[in-house]
């Protein structure tokens, strides 16, 4: 990587998967990707060592403690055993608790340790690859070249957010972790950065100045077969139509115009909005005022399981999913709705934003709207289609994603285009 001496190693390989959330918490789409991941390698282990050679696998995140975000001691638990089954190592570095996780004061430390016990364990093997989810860990390139790793070290920036498009009001501080991190990719061939999708990586061009070189092919996928037909839990109390969405509660999300145009087919249909947020959350309340005004018989859940959206997605009466955020890097959501609604499913419709495009073109797999007019435009065309007509669009939502999507296919193409085989 740097001009650290190469030491002396078997031919064992090593691959570190450097997380922040799906192992103690799970609380976003950065989980549902450790989650697969984890998965995949679980199930697959033995077709990427046919092709790749022996590997270690190596789960890296912060340590926890019971005030840490979104921490389940028993979810923990359960993935800590899950990692022992499948033999996947988890180390946990630390970070200081006294201060909030999001402050990058938190994050140069979790870089720091990261680096320290990837350089420490990389000398068992002949190539270690270092996949670095997300901002938090957006430094530990630049850590591994200041601590002279030596050249089989390949860090991977995979990037699914950032100053540009989270936070509602520019983060200076943020945007100047961010662009060092980047800066120490763009000048060495030992750092990466992950071409997740279209949208990102223009952001990754045009704001911090990343050129087509800079960056290798890291498609998001989804295990389709990891994929249930579930029971619904919750009781909707209704054999309506169901009109479904979630996310987190967030102004970026655009639930508050969901509520109000949804609200116009109340007697036609029932709205299923699933967003997790406290009480004191200043979106929840807003959901919880706008219910009441505009929506009394909606279903509003703010509380969340994993599988519970798997299950609404699934319920024979679910017609729509909609993601309506004003802005996505990229949603695992279309995704997982097109592989769950394979024969008669829930049909998706998007917000016309190009994170949503890359998957859906609107009246084949899924529809697109731009405003609140067409929101309910499509809701009412979508209700009034014949069942020939929908299950033509869940089969082609389905097919494209099964050709384009397959999780495992993707990670391969990630492999091979780094000579992880060599």
């Amino acid at each position: 990587m740097g001009s650290g001496i190469i030491p002396i190693y078997n031919m064992k390989k090593a691959i570190f998967y450097l997380t922040f959330n799906g192992i103690f918490n799970d609380t976003n789409g950065i989980a549902t990707q450790t989650i697969n991941t984890i998965k995949m390698i679980s199930e697959q282990r033995v077709d990427l060592e046919s092709l790749y050679g022996e590997i270690d696998f190596y789960t890296v995140c912060p340590e926890p403690n019971d005030k840490s975000w979104g921490y389940q001691k028993s979810y923990f638990d359960s993935i800590k055993r899950q990692l022992k089954t499948s033999n996947i190592n988890l180390h946990l570095c630390q970070i200081d608790n006294s201060i909030d996780f999001w402050d990058v004061r938190n994050w140069k430390i979790l870089c720091d340790n990261a680096a320290d016990y990837i350089l420490k364990k990389s000398r068992e093997y002949s190539k270690s690859l270092v996949m670095c989810v997300d901002t938090p860990y957006i430094q530990v390139g630049k850590c591994l070249l200041d601590k002279k790793a030596p050249e089989n070290i390949q860090a991977i920036l995979i990037l699914y957010g950032g100053a540009y498009i989270i936070d509602e009001h520019l983060n200076l501080v943020r945007l100047s972790w961010e662009q060092t991190g980047i800066n120490a990719a763009k000048n060495n061939t030992s750092i990466k950065i992950a071409d997740i999708g279209n949208y990102m990586t223009r952001v990754l061009k045009d704001k911090y100045g990343c050129k087509q070189s800079d960056f290798v092919p890291y498609k998001t996928g989804i295990d389709i077969s990891a994929v249930k037909n579930l029971a619904l839990k919750h009781d909707m109390q209704t054999d309506l139509p169901i009109i479904f969405a979630f996310g987190r509660a967030h102004p970026l999300k655009g639930f508050d115009s969901v509520i109000k145009v949804a609200s116009k087919f109340k007697d036609k249909s029932r709205l299923v909005l699933l967003a997790p947020g406290t009480e004191d959350n200043e979106s929840v309340i807003l959901y919880k005022k706008l219910r009441q005004e505009y929506y009394p018989e909606m279903v509003l859940i703010t509380d969340f399981d994993r599988e519970l959206p798997k299950s609404i997605i699934t319920n024979q009466n679910t017609r729509i999913v909609i993601c309506p955020s004003y802005n996505e890097c990229f949603s695992n959501i279309p995704l997982e709705v097109s592989v769950l609604g394979k024969d008669d499913g829930a049909i998706l419709l998007c917000r016309d934003i190009e994170s949503y495009t890359e998957v859906v073109s609107d009246s084949y797999n899924g529809f697109l709207f731009s405003n609140d007019s067409e929101l309910e435009e499509k809701i009412a065309h979508i209700l009034s289609l014949s069942d020939t007509d929908s299950k033509k669009i869940s089969k082609n939502a389905y097919d494209y994603v099964q050709k384009n999507y397959q999780m495992i296919d993707q990670f391969k193409k990630f492999l091979s285009f780094l000579s992880f085989q060599s």
